[in-house]
């Protein structure tokens, strides 16, 4: 349906996460005209719908939207990554503890919160499971990684790529480091989905435009951390997820335009009591009930929380 809205609509389109075999079939007959992206997440490449046989004190850890699914649909998830008809992978990550997850949902699934931790593990895990055992190159590892969520988020000129004129944003990945993975050894919740599996490949140093933050695995930078939404200060662009709404806080946003298709945006920022805002109104996105900044889906189309593409 969204590739159909999409298409009728001449909007680019950003779907994810994709996590079967089926939806990748109805994405191959919309990637070929370049307007449509897909991305995947980790736990759909090495997850599967058995661990939730696990009974309910750990099937609860997997819940989870979309689901995860067969083996099937991860070995072709790898395949689609491969060769191109997915284009990124994200984390997916949700910061839903498993004490919460147990507290609401141990009486009845349906009330159990969905999401699963996963930030600190998609880089170990794609470069483990991924170039370690021939699933992708090393270009393409890069390339799914870094460069196009850089682009697609509108940091292609800056990001991404080791170049000149870059930002100075660099991971250094030990590839003999292996690691056995632990909610006690991570710091994104309470538990991981991937408790006690081995990956070879960590992060040894990290800088941040040019700044030393990680040395030899640990914290070297500065005591307050970084700078969050503001270090999207000015940059022109905003993300299409879904196809209709973009929810990229950018801090002096000012004429920004689509990722994709180029098309310049003005906004109109959502009332703080969530109502429209006045037709005509334009300003600096501002946070509202449902998001800082929302992109119609088409160049001059109205939208229902007061953007135009023109």
């Amino acid at each position: 349906l969204a590739l159909t809205l999409a298409h009728a609509a001449e909007s680019p389109l950003c779907l994810g996460p994709v996590s079967s075999a089926r939806a990748l079939t109805a994405l191959s007959g919309g990637h070929g005209c370049g307007r449509v992206h897909a991305c995947t997440a980790p736990r759909y490449l090495l997850l599967d719908a058995a661990s939730y046989g696990e009974g309910a004190a750990e099937g609860l850890k997997y819940v989870c939207m979309p689901p995860l699914r067969a083996p099937r649909d991860g070995r072709l998830l790898w395949d689609a990554l491969a060769r191109g008809l997915l284009d990124h992978v994200v984390s997916a990550h949700d910061e839903v503890s498993y004490a919460r997850k147990w507290a609401t949902g141990r009486e009845s699934v349906f009330a159990c919160p969905q999401g699963m931790p996963g930030v600190e593990t998609r880089l170990p895990l794609l470069f483990s499971e991924g170039v370690r055992k021939s699933r992708l190159t090393l270009p393409r590892f890069v390339d799914v990684a870094c460069t196009t969520p850089a682009r697609l988020l509108g940091l292609g000129g800056r990001k991404g790529r080791l170049d000149a004129g870059f930002d100075a944003d660099v991971v250094v990945l030990d590839p003999a480091c292996r690691r056995e993975l632990s909610a006690r050894e991570l710091h994104q919740g309470d538990y991981t989905p991937y408790e006690g599996l081995e990956v070879q490949g960590w992060p040894r140093h990290v800088w941040a435009r040019g700044r030393r933050m990680v040395t030899d695995g640990a914290w070297s930078g500065p005591e307050q951390g970084g700078t969050g939404a503001a270090s999207l200060t000015g940059v022109p662009r905003l993300f299409c997820f879904g196809g209709a709404l973009g929810r990229v806080r950018l801090a002096g946003y000012k004429n920004a335009s689509h990722p994709c298709c180029g098309a310049r945006l003005t906004a109109v920022p959502p009332q703080a009591t969530g109502g429209t805002a006045p037709a005509g109104r334009a300003g600096r996105p501002e946070t509202g009930p449902c998001g800082p900044v929302f992109l119609p889906v088409r160049p001059g189309a109205p939208h229902s929380h007061g953007g135009a593409l023109r």
